[in-house]
């Protein structure tokens, strides 16, 4: 009787093969910024981060062809003046059907990121933001730049695959992945999005002396590209907040960067 009261008991504890597949995803996970215990599914999260591989490429090659690098190059140009939008209605398309499907895929399966909700919000936000240069062709432009986040974003998913994959993938393109995240980030995050809310303000301030109210259905994105900027620097926060305390840490008791620091 002891014997078959102990079996039950014994059954109960065996793990499933959903506990050792969640065991084994916290443990990768961890190693590449994902968390630990509730975190992201390394085998989810690498599915959905080929999935934005591949489609955030469109994204990127639309976003550098609505623009004339001439203008860029000349250092006269700025995000609107060398802005040509020929290819404006292409790159609107490829990319409000990449954020619905990211969204959808996010909401299914949200053990595929860090931080489902944040991902869900800003989708939503980004969409409603794209209804802007259709409504106002004259800030089409500013879709352009918002959107050259992208290319930050691609090399942000880069880094964490080639992480998975550095016993296959040669140190020099892991640190060229590396080396580009970080120099895109802060070009991109920290100053074009200000620039870009910069830009904002001082078209409210000419709309204001023109017409002497800002009662102008354009005005309403403003609050919109301001969110954006704020968590460009919530994201910058967290991910350079333990970079920088490592370097004030002991020689000896510091730990080397990895992907698991910061994002």
């Amino acid at each position: 009787m002891a014997a078959l009261t102990r079996r039950p008991q014994a059954s109960k504890m065996r793990p499933t093969a959903q506990q050792l597949r969640r065991k084994t995803s916290s443990i990768a996970a961890a190693a590449t910024g994902g968390g630990e215990g509730s975190g992201p599914s390394v085998i989810d999260r690498d599915r959905h981060d080929m999935f934005n591989i591949a489609a955030l490429l469109p994204v990127i090659l639309l976003t550098l062809a609505n623009y004339d690098w001439d203008v860029i190059f000349s250092l006269g140009g700025d995000a609107e003046t060398s802005w040509n939008g020929r290819h404006f209605w292409q790159y609107w398309a490829v990319t409000t059907l990449y954020f619905m499907v990211d969204l959808v895929w996010v909401w299914r399966v949200p053990t595929c990121v860090k931080s489902p909700g944040v991902i869900i919000k800003h989708h939503a936000v980004a969409m409603l933001y794209l209804s802007g240069p259709v409504l106002f062709p004259e800030y089409r432009w500013a879709m352009g730049a918002c959107l050259s986040v992208e290319i930050n974003t691609w090399f942000l998913i880069a880094r964490r695959v080639a992480y998975l994959r550095r016993d296959i993938i040669p140190s020099i393109v892991t640190g060229s992945i590396n080396v580009a995240f970080y120099v895109s980030w802060l070009a991109i995050r920290c100053v074009l999005y200000p620039a870009v809310m910069a830009n904002y303000i001082r078209k409210c301030q000419e709309a204001l002396d023109e017409t002497g109210t800002l009662m102008h259905w354009p005005i309403v994105f403003v609050p919109i590209h301001f969110i954006l900027c704020l968590l460009n620097f919530k994201w910058s926060y967290d991910l350079f907040k333990p970079i920088v305390s490592d370097w004030f840490k002991p020689r000896d008791s510091s730990k080397a960067s990895t992907v698991s620091e910061g994002l």
